[in-house]
Formats: structure tokens, sequence, C-alpha cells
């Protein structure tokens, strides 16, 4: 996912009225309490702008009657979710994570059976299928199994990675890495398209799941969490739940990495950090 918060719309923002502010405010709040995602009130008129799109779609008017809309018509959640975040991804991103997945911890895994890793804001699944590629490679050598769960808040993008098509250009940074385990792990279409190969998605489970929840089911799990480029659309109190609920689905010993551009330093955690973006429990 890619920054939502992004610039400044203070001046925009005071062209909104009294009405339309106190109805964007609520659905705001109803937005943050449900999902975690915020927008402060400088960021009103990128909100209305956002949500604006969907009111167009569907011939409605005002956000009071999108509001109804929502709670008559529980998919159109999804559609709301793409319109306010933008699902950027793409295949082998922040290749400094990767390059350290394969020099050292898949060497640090070696003496394992099984590996478990969690792909906590998959979007269409290039995240997950990089990792499933890398570890792969290590399966084939017998050094030890592996699964993948992959989660998202928005159906629309999971159903797109359960699918795993993708253009050619799209796995170009992947292949750039790693040729031979595209040519291994990626069956051809034709038509410019690849599907991911069966093998990797049998170790890949989709789920749907919302990160700012109170119920996490999983405890000790992990040998690795990935949480990139999500969390910047989330304030801190957010955040801190977040990553406290991560670590805790960590092995003793797991890897948590975070986007590049992303921080913990705002908030108390139990993780020490190892690399810019890697932490260990």
């Amino acid at each position: 996912m890619a920054d939502l918060l992004f610039g400044d719309d203070v001046s925009n923002s005071s062209k909104i009225g009294i009405a339309e502010r106190d109805s964007l405010r609520q659905f705001r709040d109803d937005l943050y309490n449900e999902y975690g995602i915020y927008f402060p009130e400088n960021k009103f008129y990128k909100l209305k702008a956002k949500v604006g799109k969907r009111l167009r779609s569907l011939n409605l008017d005002t956000i009071e009657e999108y509001d109804k809309y929502l709670q008559e018509n529980p998919s159109e959640v999804s559609d709301l979710l793409d319109v306010i975040s933008t699902n950027t991804t793409r295949f082998y991103r922040e290749e400094r994570h990767w390059e350290f997945l394969e020099t050292k911890l898949i060497r640090k895994w070696q003496n394992q059976s099984k590996v478990a890793c969690w792909s906590a804001a998959c979007s269409s699944g290039e995240e997950p299928y990089t990792l499933a590629t890398l570890l792969e490679e290590a399966r084939r050598e017998g050094k030890f199994e592996y699964n993948i769960l992959a989660t998202d808040l928005s159906e629309n993008v999971l159903q797109s990675a359960v699918r795993g098509v993708y253009s050619t250009n799209a796995l170009r940074p992947l292949r750039a890495a790693h040729p031979e385990l595209v040519d291994q792990c990626f069956q051809s279409m034709g038509r410019g398209q690849k599907r991911v190969g069966k093998q990797l998605r049998d170790r890949v489970v989709f789920r749907k799941f919302n990160l700012s929840s109170d119920n996490y089911p999983y405890c000790n799990t992990f040998d690795l969490v990935l949480i990139r480029n999500v969390l910047i659309y989330f304030d801190d109190k957010v955040v801190k739940h977040v990553i406290d609920n991560l670590a805790a689905s960590l092995k003793k010993g797991g890897y948590l990495f975070t986007g590049h551009s992303e921080t913990l330093n705002k908030i108390d955690h139990r993780l020490k950090k190892v690399r810019p973006s890697i932490f260990q429990k």
C-alpha cells in the first residue's frame, strides 16, 4: 500500500461547509473505529474527494446517503477501502528485505523442518508470492517446508491475489533478481500474462483480516511477519495495537519487516531493531 496522508490540505479543507464537515467528521470517526484508518481534520478535503468517487459512481448526493447505502450493502466496503487507500505493490519491492531474507533468514532456518510466515497487508498478492518464490527454492533443496498466510482488508484485492495472474511487465523486478525462479514458478498464459504455479499457490492461504481488530488468532506462530507500507494509514495508538499483536504472533527470535519509510520510534514495543525496518522478537 502507498502513502495515504500525503501533502497538506488545509487550504482546501477550509472550503468545506460546517454541515458537510460534521458529516465528514462522523464518517471519518466511523472509519477509524472500524478499520483504524485515520484522516486528520486538515485532510478532510482529501477524504471528501476520495469518498466522492463512490458517491458519483452510485448516483448519491450526500455522505448520509452513502452511509445508509454502506449499511444496506456490506460488499460496498471493499470498494470504499479501495478508493481511500492505494493498493500499490509490486514484486520484489524493497529489495533489501528480500536480500536479508536470502542471505540471513533462509540460512538461519536451515535447521528447521517448517517455516511459517504472514504477509499481513498482502494487497493483490505480489508480496506473498515473492516470498513464496524465494522460499520455494529452499524447499526444493530439502532445507525446510513452508507456508504463508496472506491477509488484507479488501476483498477486491484478495480476489485478484487468489487468481494469481500478472503481466510479464509486473514480474520484471523479480525476474531481474532471479530469472530462473520466475521461469520455474510461473506459468505462461499468453498475451503477456503469467500465472503463479500451483506449487506456490498451494503454499499461500489468503484470508480477509482487519488489523485494527482486537481478535488476533495467532500467538507464537510465525517465523516472519511482513507489515510493510500500511502503518502509514494509522495513528500512533493503532500502530502500537497492531505491532503489539503482531509481535505476540511471532515465535521467539522471529522477525518483523516494516516499510522502509515507516518507523516505530514513537511507540513502545517488544522488538529489537536489527536494521532499519527489520526487527526481531
